[in-house]
């Protein structure tokens, strides 16, 4: 398993996605599991294992925590795969986190 996401890292994966041109291909983010925290006290622990795929780049695997997606979603703005998959963790009540997994995110694009 992949190290968990962190602030750099995100920021890279933001990037990738934001400095495509409208032709380029599509970033697409799936969510490929959820896993609890041990203990009921850490529910900023749940961690989420998603895939990234990206033509230009190929397929990455990573892991993120609920804690880190919060912290990211306030700061990056939205309109990529990524984020959008992030936002959707943050906005899921914790007993609707196994239902997002599978959910694919792209990125919003308009038609070139």
């Amino acid at each position: 398993m992949s190290e968990p996401v962190t602030a750099n890292r995100a920021k890279c994966l933001y990037q990738r996605s934001t400095t495509r041109t409208m032709k380029e291909t599509s970033m697409r983010a799936t969510i490929l599991s959820h896993e609890k925290p041990s203990d009921a006290s850490s529910a900023e622990i749940h961690r989420f294992r998603f895939k990234i795929d990206d033509e230009q780049s190929g397929t990455m695997f990573e892991s993120i925590s609920l804690r880190t997606a919060r912290v990211l979603v306030e700061h990056f703005e939205d309109g990529n795969a990524f984020i959008r998959m992030l936002r959707a963790i943050v906005a899921a009540h914790c007993d609707e986190y196994d239902a997002l997994i599978g959910r694919v995110y792209t990125d919003h694009r308009e038609p070139a």
